[in-house]
């Protein structure tokens, strides 16, 4: 894959308090995805939202120095590079398991304000 890196990614403080944590975080631009349903569990309570644009947020695992710079490995990366290469064949094979594994929600697939059947 080169020397490719991720783009759109930056250090960003998370939490509050005495001991704030600094993350590798940022987005990733999915189009494939856009008009498909996001559902969030924090703290056990569900949020669901219609993705935009495909934009998903993007947590990136890697090493953050005291420099203000960080180091992501060649196997994130190469990750997020494969991610845009095949992001349709994933949701294709993602879509494709859950009508097999849960044939009560093969008829009817919501997306956004439409609802298109899963083929």
């Amino acid at each position: 894959m080169g020397n490719k890196s991720i783009p759109n990614i930056a250090i960003e403080t998370i939490g509050k308090g005495r001991r704030p944590l600094k993350a590798i975080k940022g987005f990733v631009d999915l189009p494939c995805w856009s008009d498909y349903f996001l559902t969030k569990e924090p703290n056990y309570l569900f949020k669901t939202k219609v993705m935009k644009n495909g934009r998903i947020e993007l947590w990136v695992d890697g090493q953050i120095n005291d420099g203000g710079t960080f180091h992501i490995d060649h196997e994130q990366t190469n990750a997020y590079f494969y991610l845009l290469e095949h992001q349709e064949r994933i949701k294709n094979s993602i879509l494709q398991t859950l009508k097999q594994e849960f044939p009560a929600y093969r008829c009817i697939c919501c997306l956004g304000s439409r609802r298109r059947r899963l083929s």
